[in-house]
């Protein structure tokens, strides 16, 4: 969703005195930082800004660290480049320091649609709200865009930062900016004594925005409906065959009723390596002859050996065009790929259930993990704390230290995994994954990486290098393909 000053309203009248509060505590972040210590240090991060725009006049050098940083905000804030400053400066900082720069990124967006007066009595508001009463944040958020986006950012953690991420979004296409929707709903959840003062807030902004009438309709419009689990999916079970040291198993399952888990299994295969594409081909084409003309959206899910994860698996082609060639899976589905040495290993499946629970029950509050190469300090950090959900492999898994760390992953019950599969991933691609975590509920991370993967397929630079080799594993303990039933009879779908 585009980011400007809300559709429906005049921008704000009289917020200097925030906004100059945002650009010093942007600064001061970067001096404490020390990311930027050096005049040099300073010049690459505005010219790495300049080359994303162009209209950003020379800034004079000056030694003095906060001078100079103070300088390069103000003027990028005065060509309204500020949020560009802030994600060149965040692929530099550590993760408290990249938190808070996205919640002020945000807050400069929001804050310029409203008077100074306007901003203190929400933050005010907010401030005396009874955090308990509004739990269900995420929700309140789905309502107020009305499915438009799947949840809000990671570095929204309050009800106060989704306030602010919304007052800088577009408002609807009834002109209705979506914060109002949300303080609205917000007013509803917590007692009287802090609802009504919000509430005759939003309808005093309506009138002066001149949207009262629009802004009625939205309230008290039905809810939309909720979507149902996305349950359908074509899950593919490669492994060595036990017998014959150049030959795979291939064997599938396939699930397309949302609202009844009973997936079925189709026949087995013995087939050697250079037809194990063709092999995946048939099957892809064989379920989606029979998938319900109504069916949801399929996702392919891969579980591999360890010796087989690398496999590339999404850019696999799903037909051949006869003008453009191959067109990979990817483009067609989300593609995630599975540990069959986690699901073979029982005694793990406590732990890895365990920690899936919390993914399911907080998402808000999971932790991802870098590996930084040292497996046994990496294992200490995951077991200490169970709210880590994701890890990034140092290396891929074709290498030591990355099936040391996926051996790690198993035994601690880490579910989501992601690396580099041509090796060490660079700073670009532990960009692309932060953005990947961040922006979005976790649960929709396959649908997310799908997505990078269509569009850094359409660029020439490192941002395709990044999309073509992210590799998503992606374990969910309630889809066990060995609990899913006996094979069905060679040659065809089961009814």
């Amino acid at each position: 969703m585009p980011r400007s000053p809300v559709n429906g309203g005049p921008p704000g009248d009289g917020a200097d005195r925030t906004r100059s509060d945002i650009q010093n505590e942007i600064a001061d972040i970067l001096v404490r930082s020390h990311a930027f210590e050096t005049v040099p240090d300073r010049e690459r991060l505005l010219h790495a800004v300049s080359e994303r725009y162009h209209g950003i006049p020379p800034v004079e050098p000056v030694h003095h660290a906060m001078t100079h940083l103070r300088l390069i905000v103000r003027t990028c804030a005065g060509v309204d480049c500020l949020a560009l400053l802030v994600e060149q400066a965040r692929t530099r900082l550590d993760g408290p320091a990249t938190l808070r720069l996205l919640q002020l990124a945000d807050e400069w967006d929001g804050v310029q649609n409203f008077s100074d007066d306007e901003w203190r009595t929400i933050r005010d508001i907010f401030q005396q709200l009874d955090i308990a009463r509004v739990s269900n944040i995420n929700e309140l958020f789905r309502r107020a865009v009305r499915s438009r986006l799947p949840a809000p950012p990671a570095h929204c953690r309050s009800p106060w930062h989704i306030f602010v991420h919304l007052a800088g979004l577009n408002a609807d296409d009834q002109g209705v900016p979506l914060f109002m929707v949300f303080l609205w709903q917000v007013a509803d959840a917590v007692e009287d004594a802090v609802g009504r003062p919000l509430k005759r807030l939003v309808n005093q902004l309506g009138q002066k925005w001149g949207i009262t009438a629009a802004l009625q309709r939205r309230l008290w419009a039905p809810p939309l409906a909720e979507a149902g689990p996305a349950q359908s999916m074509l899950l593919i079970l490669i492994d060595h065959h036990p017998l014959h040291e150049l030959r795979y198993t291939v064997t599938y399952w396939y699930q397309w009723d949302p609202d009844r888990w009973a997936p079925h299994r189709g026949a087995d295969q013995v087939v050697e390596r250079p037809m194990l594409e063709s092999a995946v081909r048939a099957i892809v084409e064989t379920v989606e002859s029979q998938w319900p003309l109504d069916g949801g959206p399929l996702r392919l899910e891969f579980v591999l050996p360890m010796t087989l994860l690398n496999l590339p698996v999404e850019r696999w082609s799903k037909e051949i065009d006869p003008d453009d060639g191959p067109v990979p899976f990817y483009r067609h589905y989300p593609v995630v790929v599975r540990s069959l040495d986690r699901i073979q290993e029982r005694t793990r499946h406590r732990v890895w259930r365990r920690r899936w629970q919390v993914l399911r029950d907080t998402p808000g509050a999971t932790v991802c993990l870098y590996s930084t190469g040292d497996p046994p300090r990496l294992e200490q950090d995951i077991v200490l704390d169970e709210r880590v959900v994701t890890l990034v492999l140092s290396a891929s898994p074709e290498q030591p230290n990355g099936a040391r760390e996926i051996r790690v992953a198993i035994r601690t019950g880490v579910p989501v995994l992601l690396w580099h599969r041509g090796g060490a991933p660079d700073q670009r691609f532990q960009q692309a994954v932060e953005d990947l975590l961040a922006y979005g509920g976790i649960v929709e991370l396959p649908d997310r990486a799908q997505r990078l993967r269509i569009t850094s397929s359409r660029d020439d630079d490192d941002l395709a290098d990044t999309g073509r080799n992210l590799v998503l594993l992606w374990d969910d303990p309630s889809r066990l393909p060995d609990e899913l039933g006996p094979p069905a009879p060679a040659g065809g779908i089961s009814p």
